[in-house]
């Protein structure tokens, strides 16, 4: 993060693919992100997990987010990752590590926003990584604020039954994390087996709030002094998910509190909603939602109808190139290109028919021709053979979107 006054393409799993990171690019995005890549899945050299550091030398330099929760684990393929890029000689901007994803699937192993209820292993994770990266690889960390009923001390491992054995009280820490329904638990073998205070944090404190912003700054700080380059911070807690605004206020504490850089994250679709970022002390500000199907937002200007076609196409062309097994994902991402123009509702009908190349392009062509001859019925007979549903509201069981 040199650069001040950046905008960047923030990590999405199931969006980050490399044609759309090089789309985006090419738009004025100054740096893009992977999607959030396992260090466990790396670690067990699993092909998929594998396949997200994929990049174009056309990229320029990619930063790549990580995720997991065993300091050692990270270092080692934090430092993998550097040295797979050296090879293949390709450029890296970055590592950051994830430590805000709000996923159960993610949580659920004391990964993600699981860190934020176990703030001393953070600093150990980032450590371990600084420690084992070479000095020119920057190391950076994107969380999520705390929740005003915070979680306080629990392990990783808190979040993984069968190493503690208590799945019942562990399943209820895993939904009050989401929920935020304030729980008490009764002092136990497990509990002091590994170190928890008891919990005894009450909706009903009037100075919650006060106390989740000086949680959240006093953890920017440890991670400021356990030696990040630079942190992303996203103004929801996990139980929120997507759900309320993102917390500029606080954003704006936290950026002017630090003398590292801080990167904003949450609720940003559009120049405005960036400018207001910028003017909170934001030394870069972090796109993701906001991208999906408009990386015409890192240049400021919306698209014409005939860009938003040549993206699609570009995009195709790109992935039938490289990654011919993952053409499926474009259903998803041609309806995020059309999203509001008229018609894209027989599109997406189409696009949920298409598997190859040639469906895709056949699809886009006849859609586009209906575009243009005006016709709602004909672009209904367009749509007969391709799409992905609209965009919604990300499941919380879900990882597209995440990171």
């Amino acid at each position: 993060m040199k650069r001040p006054f950046d905008t960047f393409l923030a990590p999405m799993a199931g969006v980050n693919d490399f044609a759309f990171r090089l789309i985006c690019k090419e738009q004025g995005a100054a740096l893009t992100y992977s999607e959030m890549v396992s260090a466990r899945g790396l670690a067990s050299g699993n092909a998929a997990t594998r396949e997200l550091l994929f990049a174009l030398p056309e990229e320029g330099p990619l930063a790549v987010q990580i995720f997991g929760h065993e300091p050692a684990l990270m270092a080692e393929q934090a430092a993998w990752i550097a040295a797979d890029f050296k090879r293949r000689g390709q450029a890296l901007a970055l590592i950051d590590i994830n430590m805000g994803c709000p996923a159960r699937k993610i949580i659920k192993h004391g990964d993600g926003a699981a860190l934020l209820t176990h703030p001393g292993l953070a600093p150990d994770i980032v450590k371990a990584c600084r420690q084992a990266l070479p000095d020119t690889v920057p190391l950076t960390v994107k969380f999520r604020k705390f929740d005003k009923i915070r979680h306080f001390g629990f392990a990783p491992e808190a979040f993984m039954p069968r190493q503690v054995g208590e799945e019942e009280i562990l399943n209820q820490v895993q939904d009050d994390l989401l929920s935020g329904t304030p729980y008490r638990v009764s002092p136990s073998s497990w509990e002091h087996s590994i170190g928890c205070p008891r919990v005894e944090e009450s909706r009903a404190d009037a100075n919650a709030e006060a106390r989740a912003a000086e949680a959240t700054l006093h953890f920017a700080q440890d991670l400021e002094e356990a030696g990040v380059s630079a942190i992303a911070l996203h103004g929801r807690s996990a139980r929120q998910m997507y759900q309320g605004r993102a917390d500029r206020e606080l954003f704006g504490m936290v950026a002017q509190t630090l003398s590292i850089p801080v990167a904003a994250s949450g609720d940003v679709f559009s120049t405005d909603d960036i400018a207001d970022y910028l003017s909170r002390g934001a030394a870069a500000v972090m796109v993701a939602r906001g991208a999906r199907g408009n990386p015409w937002i890192f240049r400021g200007e919306p698209p014409t109808l005939e860009e938003r076609f040549a993206a699609c196409r570009r995009h195709l062309e790109l992935l039938a190139a490289y990654q011919p097994q993952h053409l499926i994902t474009l259903r998803r991402h041609f309806a995020w290109y059309f999203k509001g123009v008229r018609s894209a509702s027989a599109l997406r009908v189409g696009l949920n028919q298409c598997s190859s190349a040639a469906d895709f392009g056949r699809v886009l062509d006849e859609y586009e021709e209906a575009l243009t001859a005006g016709g709602q019925a004909a672009a209904t007979q367009a749509g007969s053979a391709p799409t992905a549903g609209q965009t919604a509201r990300p499941d919380p069981t879900s990882l597209e979107g995440v990171g």
